[in-house]
């Protein structure tokens, strides 16, 4: 249902955060827009569906194996660039999707870079990627929660030893990334036309995108709820990055942040997804010619599927976020589940209504901000 007079609102505010954000520096690495594609073989595999699907393809954002983080690197870059950066140091996990485009997105941009890992470095595609694109690799003697602050101190040291450096948290989460997501919200809002009753459901590893699609909505006055699925960090911190990322993206747009509240909610996946949800997360799948190859896009598909059963929203977004490098360690972890059942049949077969039944939730319950 359309409600009177709410896309002139939004065509309204998607003139004025355009202005706002053609006047930031910005570095053209994706293909944009990225589809917005129905998802009916899996609406009619999830038991109880009662939602339209759909699933929003920034996994094709055209950047490398980068997904969406090519959005955030096009104003994380073209900021160190304005910022006369020579070097760029960064950060993730072992297995960081955004460390290799990062990596990459330095290397057409003509700047050094730096990745710093916490603890035991773990050889894997992504960090392939990395060095291959003439990145440095280390190990950092810290924790994961201590590495932005080490890669801060880090570029520091380089620029007041005359080599000017510019520090990115893991994950690009800053609100100058994350106005690639506020972008996104444009683009999105344009592709969903008279659908007023949407939930856009997203993982939220870094939190930047979330923050970012969340702050984009509200400044267009658009009406869409963001599910953001937490997958790296505990709700309070993944709370209080998104209000942080969030609340900067709206000041540098000039919004704020009446009602914004009212459009997020926070689900707690830090505690992943068992085989069980992944196999059945591959049987929805299958028939759309669809994979969600990392630890991010399996739990994300199990809230899109209880989203649609709520029915949460009249319309349910999965925002595919990329993740093929993650691919070998899916399809490693459904090889083993399948010799582990000992029957094709048992696997073929294996039903998701425990999975997708609203009234029995696998995690701890979620928390609106």
């Amino acid at each position: 249902m359309t409600t009177p007079g709410y896309h002139c609102q939004v065509a309204d505010g998607v003139h004025g955060m355009a202005t706002r954000i053609g006047q930031l520096p910005r570095l053209t690495l994706s293909c944009l827009p990225t589809p917005l594609q129905p998802l009916r073989n899996a609406e009619r595999a999830i038991p109880g569906c009662r939602a339209e699907v759909l699933v929003k393809r920034d996994d094709l954002a055209g950047f490398s194996t980068a997904g969406n983080k090519a959005r955030l690197l096009e104003f994380l870059v073209a900021d160190a660039i304005t910022e006369g950066a020579h070097t760029v140091v960064g950060c993730g996990p072992t297995n960081s999707n955004f460390v290799a485009a990062l990596a990459q997105a330095c290397a057409v941009s003509d700047l050094a870079c730096e990745i710093h890992i916490p603890g035991v470095i773990t050889e894997n595609p992504a960090l392939a990627l990395a060095r291959a694109a003439g990145a440095s690799v280390a190990s950092a003697p810290v924790t994961r929660h201590e590495i932005d602050d080490y890669v801060a101190q880090r570029a520091n040291e380089l620029s007041a030893a005359g080599s000017p450096a510019y520090a990115i948290p893991r994950g690009g989460a800053t609100s100058v990334g994350a106005v690639g997501y506020a972008l996104a919200a444009v683009e999105v809002c344009g592709q969903l036309g008279d659908r007023d009753d949407v939930a856009l459901v997203i993982p939220a590893g870094s939190c930047a995108s979330a923050a970012g699609l969340w702050a984009g909505l509200s400044l267009l006055g658009a009406s869409h709820r963001v599910v953001a699925v937490s997958t790296n960090r505990q709700i309070d911190e993944a709370r209080e990055v998104m209000l942080a990322v969030g609340q900067g993206v709206l000041t540098a747009l000039g919004g704020s942040d009446d009602g914004l509240s009212d459009r997020l909610t926070l689900i707690d996946r830090t505690d992943g997804v068992s085989q069980e949800d992944l196999v059945a997360v591959s049987r929805a799948l299958r028939h759309s010619a669809m994979v969600a190859p990392d630890h991010y896009g399996p739990a994300t598909v199990c809230e899109v599927a209880r989203a649609a059963c709520t029915p949460l929203a009249d319309t349910v977004v999965w925002w595919h976020t990329g993740g093929v490098l993650g691919m070998p360690q899916m399809l490693d972890t459904l090889t083993r589940y399948r010799a582990e059942t000992n029957s094709q049949g048992d696997w073929r077969n294996l039903t998701a209504d425990a999975l997708w039944d609203s009234r029995r939730p696998r995690h701890p319950p979620s928390a609106t901000v």
